[in-house]
């Protein structure tokens, strides 16, 4: 336990100055993420210099938001952790390094709370947080990371779009008052990235002051960038729970991930890019060439037979496919795009992997055929096996289709420790 007040993080071009201690009634906040602010910064001076609230309207003692902004009095915009109902927290214990900072805050009186932040900086400049919930408050909403951002930081740049024309840019100016971006699909899709860059006006490629923020989160979702009265600008990241959901009462977040450049966009993601290199995917894949994929799609469309795809097979290797991966059409029973999604019964794959191929194949977990026969492996059953063992609830939407398939919904609680659909298609696979 440390019982320093600040707490200092440097890597890349990010730093993140947190203080723990503003007063003997005040959480923690943070003081400052953005720019590097060298080996041996004055801390102290740094929290003097920061911006005061002076206009009229005001509290008299403007509070400054903290690491869980709405969870202490003196906060208007929109709250980290929802509905607070008289949570009265305090600060625990920090625990510091040189790389990362985890705060521990408890409520002092029944029913008790336990609520960590974790702070870790890279070598790269990525701040990766997360928040974790144990205890008898259940909320709607638990932000996995709450940011201050430099104030000069106007302009925000998200991405949408739709089918074949997917990740498509959008450029505002930040008003006074909370954009907001969410997906409550169960995933993030062509319209809702889960991810966001912000920074002054006029930033390009290549130059430009900019943070950008990632989930690394494959589920429902809210981001949000909101400019409050006081001057602050905040940004939020977190899994959005759905249908009536609530945060489980031992909950540990997705990992979100921000950083900062004063080089452009291109200066952002090159950190993301190597954060994610170094510290994401596993060393024996990340070490690996890129294999050059042949996808079966356009060639066949639905139309699997062994034949073909042989002849498929031996034409890619010839011009020097490396992975070659079967599109939509490969489950049994898949003859269009009425029947079969679910049947994960296998008609193809030994015959390609003979070749010396890597294979790949097309899943849609979020999607059910009504017309499937193969049972014993469907997505169906599957689906009642996790409702049975009481790891979540499955939620079969007979009146919603995309694409003539009906929509399925798995939510899996107790920190998603057991993964039923991810167990039975793939390790089940891998150790035949």
């Amino acid at each position: 336990m440390s019982a320093a007040r600040f707490h200092y993080l440097r890597g890349g071009e990010s730093s993140l100055l947190l203080d723990a201690r503003p007063d003997e009634a005040s959480l923690p906040r943070i003081v400052h993420f953005g720019a590097d602010l060298g080996p041996q910064p004055d801390l102290q001076a740094i929290l003097d210099a920061g911006p005061k609230v002076m206009w009229g309207a005001r509290l008299d003692q403007p509070r400054p938001p903290c690491v869980l902004p709405g969870a202490e009095d003196g906060y208007f915009g929109a709250p980290a952790i929802d509905p607070v109902r008289g949570l009265k927290l305090q600060l625990q214990d920090v625990t510091s390094s040189p790389a990362s900072i985890l705060l521990r805050l408890s409520t002092a009186d029944a029913p008790q709370v336990f609520l960590g932040i974790e702070y870790r900086l890279s070598p790269h400049g990525v701040l990766s947080v997360r928040s974790s919930l144990r205890g008898s408050a259940t909320p709607g909403w638990l932000a996995a990371m709450a940011l201050p951002l430099p104030s000069h930081m106007e302009e925000l740049i998200t991405f949408g779009g739709d089918w074949a024309r997917e990740f498509a840019m959008h450029r505002q100016v930040i008003g006074t008052a909370a954009n907001v971006l969410q997906s409550r699909r169960g995933r993030p899709g062509h319209d809702r990235f889960p991810g966001l860059f912000v920074g002054e006006r006029g930033l390009g490629d290549d130059h430009g002051d900019v943070v950008g923020v990632t989930l690394g989160w494959s589920g429902s979702h809210r981001l949000s960038v909101e400019r409050l009265r006081e001057g602050q600008l905040i940004v939020q990241a977190g899994e959005l729970f759905t249908d009536g959901d609530s945060v489980p009462s031992t909950y540990e977040s997705p990992w979100c991930h921000a950083v900062h450049s004063a080089r452009g966009l291109n200066g952002a993601m090159q950190a993301l890019h190597a954060f994610l290199r170094d510290g994401v995917i596993p060393a024996n894949v990340s070490s690996k060439p890129r294999p050059v994929h042949y996808n079966t799609w356009e060639a066949i469309y639905f139309k699997h037979d062994l034949a073909t795809l042989k002849d498929l097979a031996n034409r890619a290797a010839q011009v020097g496919a490396e992975r070659f991966v079967l599109d939509d059409g490969w489950f049994k029973g898949r003859n269009d795009d009425r029947a079969g999604l679910g049947d994960l019964y296998d008609r193809y794959i030994t015959a390609v992997v003979t070749l010396a191929f890597s294979v790949g194949a097309r899943l849609n977990p979020a999607l059910i055929s009504k017309q499937r026969d193969h049972l014993e492996t469907c997505c169906a059953a599957l689906v009642e096996g996790v409702f049975n063992a009481g790891l979540g609830t499955p939620i079969t939407h007979a009146r919603l289709e995309r694409q003539t398939q009906s929509l399925l919904r798995v939510y899996l609680a107790a920190g998603r420790t057991a993964n039923p659909v991810r167990d039975q298609w793939f390790n089940a696979d891998a150790a035949k």
